[in-house]
């Protein structure tokens, strides 16, 4: 995560989602673990067939940035 404009919120106060959508159906969603203000996860194999959003909120569920599409 690049915080260049503002200064980023205390690491606990951060929330980061991965969505598994097909079809418009959610399929799956987790909450990887953020260590050092990174966060990794891997795509299971049930799922790469999907489309994947990532969602960064804060946690008062405002975003702190755009919704990523993964595999654009």
């Amino acid at each position: 995560m690049i915080f260049e404009k503002t200064s980023p919120p205390p690491q606990e106060d951060i929330w980061f989602f991965v969505a598994y959508t097909e079809n418009g159906r959610l399929k799956r969603v987790e909450m990887p673990e953020i260590t050092d203000m990174t966060a990794a996860f891997e795509i299971p194999e049930e799922f790469a067939d999907c489309d994947i959003s990532v969602y960064v909120w804060g946690k008062n569920m405002k975003p702190l940035m755009d919704k990523q599409k993964v595999g654009e």
